[in-house]
């Protein structure tokens, strides 16, 4: 399995000889929002085409209508139930709705099960890696997760660089719960254009908390990856940075120079 984060939720894996895209996010922006740092591929025919789509949530920056309109309609997706109108009325016409726990085999030796909440379970080859969604889980919720499902080799966790927000706390549930062998925070970079400083510029606890994610990771045998957009996972080499986004970095100057440069190209 090699896996390539692609910025926030959204993910490329190579896996048992099949691909799959998941919370696509290739058009810009979304609810006001534009991803930060800026995504690896910025259109969907710039990257191969995926044998199978996994949407988590309705939600814009996971699976919006300008983003899914770039997608061929014969692809095999499997998709929560909220997103299904979205997907009919662009007339998807391979669509599997998942159910929590439902289980569905994709080709030999590839699985994928769906979790309650919005979350899934992908194995293939013995290696079982776990996509967080936007899924509120309790740290019970990722152990039944673990039980259920077996071992997580890799785990992509929503990270809140903010120990004032709920979600660095889920984070670090899922560290605690899943005992995963590796895991990664994500879905996380995003900005809102019209108003830079309010919102994730000024985040004067994102090197404390992931340096307390670190130490909790650590504490619980878990390794923690941190991966830029682009970058590849597999468990055999671990975190590979494949630099498509270097020079980059989340202060408040480089927020500025990335919306300066949006609102020139609008």
């Amino acid at each position: 399995m090699i896996v390539t984060w692609l910025g926030h939720a959204s993910l490329f894996l190579n896996a048992a000889g099949k691909t799959l895209l998941v919370d696509p996010w290739f058009i810009e922006p979304v609810d006001g929002k534009y991803r930060f740092p800026p995504p690896p591929y910025a259109v969907a025919n710039a990257m191969p085409r995926p044998d199978f789509l996994l949407l988590t949530c309705a939600r814009n920056e996971h699976a919006s209508e300008a983003t899914l309109s770039q997608l061929k309609r014969d692809t095999v997706t499997l998709a929560a139930p909220e997103v299904l109108p979205r997907l009919s009325a662009l007339q998807f016409n391979k669509v599997k709705p998942q159910e929590p726990w439902s289980s569905t085999s994709l080709s030999p030796g590839l699985s994928v099960t769906f979790v309650p909440g919005g979350a899934f379970v992908v194995e293939a080859d013995d290696v079982r890696l776990f996509h967080g969604g936007d899924a509120a889980l309790s740290a019970d919720d990722f152990r039944e997760v673990a039980r259920r499902a077996g071992p997580i080799d890799m785990a992509f966790l929503p990270f809140t660089a903010d120990d004032k927000q709920r979600g660095l706390q889920r984070f670090f549930d899922g560290i605690v719960g899943l005992q995963a062998k590796e895991a990664a925070p994500f879905a996380s970079g995003w900005l809102r254009l019209e108003n830079v400083d309010s919102h994730f510029a000024q985040r004067a606890t994102h090197a404390e908390a992931l340096a307390a994610a670190m130490k909790l990771a650590h504490e619980n045998g878990t390794h923690l990856a941190h991966l830029q957009s682009g970058d590849e996972w597999s468990p055999e080499t671990g975190a590979i940075n494949k630099g498509l986004v270097d020079g980059w970095s989340e202060d408040v100057a480089s927020l500025h120079r990335y919306a300066a440069q949006l609102s020139r190209a609008s």
